[in-house]
């Protein structure tokens, strides 16, 4: 088995180039205000489930985008948000025969997609077109990374959380949590990719929806 350390793979990094950028499709990514005041108590992130929601959404949008996914946090792990296939990544060895882009996850509507993540994780209306918006991108962009190499194919991925802080927006009141992935991505080749990115999860401290997603820094890879 091969091993890759680094920051992203090319078609995991389409995500980051389209956060990065600050919109996806006209949906604003910059719901998070730059100005931030005051930490969060750890006792506060707990009850919220800020983590936990925060680790699920990206496990959601990969496994919409890319190949069945699983999150990992406080010491468990679970399926992305309406995945039926990430169940199988823990009893199935061989993924010769197994077609990811075939995935009921990867055909189903992006808006049926983010509604899906949406049961799990709470999302504002603007979230929830941005998720859908950000889905669609990704795919597209994945399509065009290799067609027709089905070796880069990830056949299973996890992410998994590494650190988690949240600290109280200035002019809002919401919460901004940056939450620390380690992502591992199984490819169907054999080589294993490993990635850390720091991502900014906005909640709502009165609903604890989510009103965005952005990367820590304008070079993050999310």
């Amino acid at each position: 088995m091969k091993t890759s350390t680094r920051r992203r793979t090319a078609s995991a990094w389409a995500l980051g180039a389209l956060l990065a950028a600050g919109s996806v499709s006209g949906c604003t990514t910059q719901a998070v205000a730059d100005e931030h005041s005051g930490e969060v108590s750890a006792s506060e992130m707990a009850s919220a489930g800020y983590e936990e929601l925060a680790t699920r959404l990206l496990a959601g949008i990969l496994d919409s985008s890319y190949g069945p996914t699983l999150a990992s946090f406080d010491g468990r792990t679970v399926p992305a948000p309406g995945s039926v296939s990430a169940l199988q990544t823990s009893s199935t060895t061989d993924y010769a025969a197994w077609d990811v882009d075939a995935r009921a996850e990867r055909q189903q509507d992006p808006t049926e997609r983010a509604a899906a993540i949406g049961q799990v994780v709470p999302l504002s209306d603007a979230a929830l077109a941005e998720v859908a918006s950000l889905i669609e991108r990704c795919r597209s962009l994945e399509e065009q990374a290799a067609p027709g190499f089905s070796d880069v194919d990830i056949v299973t991925a996890t992410v998994e959380t590494a650190g988690v802080e949240a600290t109280v927006a200035d002019t809002t009141g919401d919460r901004l949590v940056k939450i620390t992935s380690h992502l591992t991505e199984h490819y169907r080749s054999g080589v294993v990719s490993e990635a850390y990115d720091d991502t900014y999860v906005t909640f709502d401290a009165t609903t604890g929806e989510v009103l965005g997603i952005r990367p820590a820094t304008d070079s993050g890879t999310w």
